[in-house]
């Protein structure tokens, strides 16, 4: 009889337990990502404006990089908010801080995408000004 029990109680138990430590793990991975992230995104804002490089395809960008399983993703753009006609958001409203240029402007745009194969995308954006310069 003890053995019929446990049959039917110990498989679920398992089930469980197995679920909380995926979940444990899953946190630790998203919360390593966040740090990767913030880390590359301070030391380019470490830099003046003039030393942070354009690059606007990640797989040749120098500061992609490849970080304990985690692959770090780099797009740095010229951006001109003052164009007369600045794309649209997703919400209707216009968005200046998308409009990607092709030549040399006051302000670039710093995207950094971090992922990893047990979580999604973790992304992060900054704007920069010429006037920027690290403290």
């Amino acid at each position: 009889m003890v053995i019929v029990i446990l049959s039917v109680a110990i498989p679920p138990l398992f089930l469980t337990l197995a679920d909380i430590n995926y979940r444990g793990n899953r946190g630790e991975i998203y919360y390593q990502g966040i740090i990767l992230g913030r880390d590359l995104l301070e030391e380019l804002l470490s830099r003046n404006f003039s030393d942070i490089n354009i690059c606007t395809n990640p797989s040749t960008c120098p500061y992609s990089d490849t970080v304990r399983g985690y692959i770090r993703e780099v797009n740095i753009r010229y951006i001109d908010p003052d164009t007369t006609s600045p794309p649209l958001c997703p919400d209707g409203s216009s968005c200046p801080l998308d409009n990607y240029v092709s030549y040399a402007t006051n302000y670039k745009r710093i995207d950094i995408s971090v992922s990893h194969n047990l979580m999604g995308e973790l992304y992060f954006s900054v704007v920069v000004s010429s006037s920027h310069e690290p403290e």
